[in-house]
């Protein structure tokens, strides 16, 4: 689970870029009209997006509903739910 967590974590950081990536180019867009690389750039950070999700949901999601104990539910919930992190 760590090292699947771990990859996940990788990706989020490629989708914060693509997010970054997406915004300049609506920026440029709002400017000049122009669309240059906004349509090929939303369209690859949709398909990754898709990509990840399917791989938190089918791989992420079962590893922890099997792997997790009581006491690691109730860390996770001492750390973001009963915090301000929430």
């Amino acid at each position: 689970v760590r090292e699947l967590v771990a990859e996940l974590h990788q990706e989020h950081e490629v989708i914060r870029q693509a997010l970054q990536d997406v915004r300049q180019e609506l920026v440029h867009f709002d400017s000049t009209g122009e669309l240059r690389n906004l349509i090929r750039l939303a369209t690859e950070m949709i398909a990754y997006l898709r990509y990840h999700t399917d791989r938190e949901e089918r791989s992420l999601h079962p590893a922890v509903l099997r792997e997790f104990k009581d006491a690691d539910w109730w860390e996770l919930r001492r750390l973001y739910v009963d915090s301000e992190v929430a």
